[in-house]
């Protein structure tokens, strides 16, 4: 087995962990050893990527440079799943949120219940993410539950603030249609 291969089969377990979603929609449009595996060797070698062992354990890492490498072969192929891109970047932000409040509660939760002294710098509870993207990825996940071989979604910007849940180890989707006024074209009526 070629070692390359089994980098790739870390990028796979990274993304399985932290972006499962994304994994089973890019199933669906190709499969993942015969037709991404030779696009991700063949990306690696014209970006001349060569990755640190300590890469692959760096997760936010690992997703950040897939992305790069799904919106180039995104460019290059004619790919049905248009909205797989949007799908990664929502479920890192997602998944880096979750991480923010899983360290927090710990962090409370060994001062409080251990009775351990609370870390020497303030701990903050993490902030609300703003993500814009340009399809509702809340609607693509409802899909992709409902038939994870769904191909086509429409390309409506929009904006999904992430925020934490103040009592709860959980994270809450606000999701709103992005719209960008065009100043140039808007006409209105000044009252004289």
């Amino acid at each position: 087995m070629p070692r390359s291969f089994i980098k790739f089969l870390s990028v796979i377990k990274v993304l399985a962990l932290d972006t499962p979603k994304f994994l089973t929609a890019i199933s669906h449009e190709m499969d993942i050893i015969d037709d991404l595996y030779p696009l991700w060797y063949e990306w690696c070698a014209v970006e001349e990527k060569e990755f640190s062992v300590e890469w692959y354990t760096k997760h936010d890492a690992v997703i950040e440079t897939f992305a790069g490498f799904i919106g180039a072969l995104t460019a290059r192929r004619n790919m049905k799943r248009t909205f797989l891109l949007d799908l990664l970047l929502y479920e890192k932000e997602l998944f880096e949120l979750g991480n923010e409040i899983l360290d927090f509660r710990y962090v409370d939760f060994r001062a409080e219940k251990l009775s351990l002294p609370q870390p020497a710098g303030e701990v903050r509870f993490p902030q609300s993410r703003t993500v814009r993207l340009g399809h509702n990825i809340c609607e693509i996940v409802e899909r992709l539950a409902e038939n994870p071989a769904f191909d086509a979604a429409t390309a409506a910007p929009t904006t999904h603030i992430l925020s934490p849940k103040q009592n709860e180890a959980d994270v809450q989707v606000l999701t709103f249609p992005d719209f960008v006024a065009d100043v140039s074209e808007s006409k209105v009526a000044v009252p004289k």
